[in-house]
Order: C-alpha cells, then sequence, then structure tokens
C-alpha cells in the first residue's frame, strides 16, 4: 500500500513557527531598498495586506504594474533572498528536542487518525485488507523549510512498526520538495499563464521559466516533480495537510481528482478555518467539509456531473482536528 502525505505551511505553523506570508511581510517591508520597483512593492503591499494573503497569486496580479520582465526579476529575487534569510533563521531557532518523534510516525502512518469516528470507521473498513501489507509512506512537501526532513533522520528507509498504523509494517521514504528548499531551486510563481495579468510577460521564455511553476520545473531538470506524479498516481491513500489548496498549485490538485477517478484512493484533507471556533456548533464543521469537497472537486477541469460526485465520495474531511500535533 502506498501513502503519500502533501504537507503545506501549516505544518511549520503548527510547531508554533512564524513563518507565515503576513510574519514575512512584517519582517520585508522594513528593509530599506534603494530600487524604486521594490519600495513600490513594499508599499502595495503595506496598503494592501489583505490582497497579500496568497504571495504568488498577488505578484501575478502585480505585473499588471511593472514596465518589464527585467524589472520583475529583480522583485522575484528580491522576495526569494529575503524569504530565504527570514526563513533560515526561523529554522535555526526551532527546537527540535519538543517534537514526540513517536507521535509524528504515529500520524505519518495513520492518516485516518483525526477524522471523525464515523468516518475514520468507514475509513478503515476501507483498508482493512491491507493490514498484513507492507506501507510505502511517501511526503511531498509545498515548504521551502526542511524541518520535517530533519525530524525524520534516523527514520527513513527501513522497514518499522509503528503504533496505530494501517498496517503492520510501514517504510518511510525521504521528504520530496516540489518547491525547492531555502539555499537551492526556491520557486515563487504560479500555476498557469491565466494568473498573471501582464499579458506581454507571458509571450517570454525568460518569465515563463522564472514564474510559471511547472515550466521552472521543467527547465530546472531536476525530476522531483516527475518523481512526486508518479508517487500520486500510484497512492491509495493521499493526505493533505496545511495547505490551503490554492489556485497556484491547481496542477496537483487536478492531477489528485484525476487519481482518485480512477478508483482504489482515497483523499484525506485536514483543513483549518479560524472562524469556526466553538465545537457546539456541528452544522459549521458540516457545511465546511462540503465547502472543501465543492472547492477541491472543481479543481477538474470539464469534469462532468458523476465524475464530480466520484471525487467528493471518495475525500475524508476533517476541519480544526490537532493532526500533526506532535509538540
Amino acid at each position: 500500500m502506498n501513502i503519500v502525505h502533501i504537507i503545506g505551511n501549516g505544518f511549520d505553523l503548527n510547531l508554533d513557527l512564524k513563518t507565515s506570508y503576513k510574519d514575512f511581510y512584517d519582517y520585508y517591508i522594513k528593509i530599506n531598498s534603494k530600487n524604486e520597483i521594490i519600495e513600490l512593492l513594499k508599499r502595495e503591499i503595506k496598503s494592501n495586506s489583505e490582497n497579500w494573503s496568497d504571495l504568488e497569486l498577488a505578484l501575478g496580479k502585480f505585473t499588471s504594474k511593472i514596465k518589464t520582465v527585467d524589472e520583475f526579476e529583480v522583485i522575484r529575487r528580491d522576495i526569494i533572498l529575503n524569504l530565504s534569510n527570514y526563513l533560515k533563521v526561523i529554522e535555526d531557532s526551532f527546537d527540535f528536542k519538543k517534537v514526540i518523534i513517536g507521535e509524528l510516525l504515529m500520524f505519518l502512518g495513520a492518516p485516518n487518525r483525526k477524522l471523525r469516528n464515523g468516518d475514520k470507521i468507514k475509513f478503515e473498513q476501507e483498508y482493512l485488507s491491507f493490514k498484513n501489507h507492507v506501507t510505502q509512506i511517501d511526503t511531498i512537501s509545498f515548504n521551502y523549510t526542511s524541518i520535517l526532513d530533519k525530524l525524520l533522520i534516523g527514520q527513513t528507509n527501513k522497514q518499522m512498526s509503528i503504533a496505530n498504523s494501517l498496517t503492520n509494517h510501514s517504510i518511510i521514504k525521504p521528504v520530496k520538495h516540489i518547491h525547492g528548499y531555502l539555499n537551492e531551486r526556491m520557486i515563487i510563481g504560479v500555476n498557469d499563464p491565466s494568473q498573471v495579468l501582464n499579458e506581454f510577460f507571458v509571450k517570454n521564455i525568460d518569465f515563463n521559466e522564472a514564474f510559471i511553476k511547472t515550466e521552472y520545473n521543467k527547465a530546472a531538470n531536476h525530476l522531483v516533480d516527475n518523481e512526486c506524479v508518479d508517487l500520486l498516481n500510484n497512492a491509495n491513500i493521499i493526505c493533505v495537510f496545511g495547505s490551503s489548496l490554492g489556485l497556484t498549485d491547481k496542477f496537483w490538485w487536478e492531477l489528485i481528482c484525476e487519481r482518485l477517478l480512477k478508483g482504489n484512493c482515497q483523499l484525506i484533507i485536514y483543513q483549518r478555518n479560524p472562524y469556526i471556533e466553538n465545537n457546539l456548533f456541528s452544522n459549521d464543521i458540516s457545511k465546511e467539509i462540503r465547502k472543501t469537497k465543492n472547492k477541491f472537486s472543481s479543481f477538474k477541469s470539464n469534469a462532468t456531473r458523476e465524475e464530480i460526485e466520484i471525487i467528493k465520495q471518495n475525500i475524508y474531511v476533517n476541519i480544526n482536528s490537532d493532526f500533526f500535533k506532535i509538540v
């Protein structure tokens, strides 16, 4: 059996690390620059912080205010360099000793662990016949930080028994970073040209290879993207944690939808909604679960109503759980 976890920034936030875009902006706008176009960007962020909740989408829109690809490249490089420096300090300050490694392993081996009771029972019944199998557990990180990688040092590429996992034996594979690392091929970009407002920029191959994620990966020729595609195409269970399911990663969400349509695969999504604070009102949770299923299934381009329903039936969602709470 194959389990694939997709990890977003919520994993680092769950460790009480200040890795959100808002945290970065607080740091970034205080750095003086002699470049007027960079200062324009910082004024824009400062005056419209809500519009910049998604840095990559906002940059795609901001291209309408930039005259040349060279100017945009100055901005892109400045953001990457400063974001890298900021996150390095955050990562270096983290106390790895406070993490309960056994809990981390259990969450990796049992992605259903924090589902609602009814969903959990149904899910476990689906995979009862796999109990004696060896599970390969892969993780695709959308993060630039390597905190999860460091937590798994000494735990990968060996067969082990993990408490409460779906199968008796598991092998945890090294983390794959589809968006790069803090010191290597760090990607800031969008999913496709439709997310770039400056229509002249998308006619430029240099711009596309720098800012369109799929084109960046092709040009970099690192093949990590191909490996991740293969992992998802062969997954029996996919678990998404800590991601806003943003449009700049639509490529991956659509790929997962296609995998669900092929059968023999379930998707678990752990979402956080800060506006749902009171567990007294379970109808709010149910409403949010339907909303998440609708949002995810909509990523499948040109899907029929029947296909949409099949996708939804293979999605499990939990809201505001303590999944991956490991400190």
